[in-house]
């Protein structure tokens, strides 16, 4: 039994060229090497299969019954392994077939996936986006790693060794109040902000509160500064355009929103932290210029 692994590739691709030139200084030239060598490549192979593979003929040179077992399987394999290298060398968005993995939380995906899928579906229909919702920190550095996700999108403070990080984008947090709210116009003082219930979507926080926050949230215990949190950013702002409820939200979102739902944006009378998010992906993909050509594209929306 043949043992693949002690067969030099470079003997292959000799081999696939005869069979192709049914010629030894033909199928040289095809691959550039001298005469002399493609025969002593011959002559390797003829001892590795213990076969002649091509023999003399008026013809020229042809096949022996192994040859013609191996000819076919031998050059579709060439070819496999020709369009894999070309693949990981030069990704061509129009006719690249793939699929990515990415986990974020609904801020970026409410203001990066309406222009990432309409792109997507301009420049690379091949390409499927799977998106989901973020975990931890250490459950998104594992999944980078098996290859269960391409990139992870969230504040990520001390990412391990292997993984990459950017600053994708850094959003300034202010409040809404609906059109007509009785007692809220255009400006929100930190008085008014005091009295008003108000509803705190965590994406924000990314699941937990800031400090500035949490202290409010210990003086004001019992009143109705703080009525309740949502997970979901995009609820907050339904809730926030039926009610007199005043919530925090990012600008870009809320700017996004505010003439379909009818919302007023107020500047934030206290100091809020910003909402900074990270893109992280794994060294095993870092070379990879299909999964470079998604960064570069995320990062450019970000920014845009």
């Amino acid at each position: 039994m043949i043992d693949l692994e002690t067969i030099n590739v470079n003997l292959l691709v000799a081999l696939n060229a005869l069979f192709s030139e049914r010629n030894v200084t033909r199928a040289g030239k095809k691959i550039g090497i001298a005469q002399s060598s493609m025969s002593h490549a011959l002559s390797s192979l003829r001892e590795i299969f213990d076969d002649p593979l091509l023999v003399r003929s008026p013809e020229g040179m042809i096949p022996t019954r192994r040859g013609e077992q191996l000819e076919g399987p031998l050059r579709e394999a060439l070819e496999q392994l020709r369009q894999a290298i070309e693949v990981s060398a030069e990704f061509e968005p129009a006719s690249a077939s793939a699929r990515f993995s990415v986990a974020s939380d609904e801020i970026q995906q409410v203001i990066l996936l309406p222009r990432l899928l309409q792109i997507l579906h301009e420049r690379a229909p091949g390409i499927f986006l799977h998106t989901e919702p973020p975990s931890e920190a250490e459950t998104s550095y594992q999944r980078l790693r098996t290859g269960e996700l391409d990139f992870a999108l969230g504040t990520f403070d001390s990412p391990p060794a292997g993984i990459h990080r950017e600053m994708l984008s850094t959003d300034r947090v202010i409040f809404v109040a609906r059109k007509g709210h009785p007692r809220i116009k255009k400006v929100l003082s930190k008085e008014r902000l005091k009295e008003e219930p108000q509803l705190l979507p965590t994406p924000i926080t990314r699941g937990k509160l800031p400090s500035s926050v949490t202290s409010l949230l210990e003086r004001h215990q019992g009143s109705p500064y703080f009525i309740a949190t949502t997970p979901h950013l995009l609820a907050s702002l339904f809730i926030a355009s039926q009610t007199d409820i005043v919530t925090a939200t990012v600008e870009r979102v809320a700017k996004m929103y505010k003439e379909t739902l009818g919302l007023v944006i107020l500047p934030p009378p206290i100091a809020l932290p910003a909402a900074d998010t990270h893109i992280i992906w794994h060294e095993r993909t870092h070379h990879s210029s299909a999964h470079r050509w998604l960064l570069d594209l995320l990062m450019e929306l970000a920014r845009d």
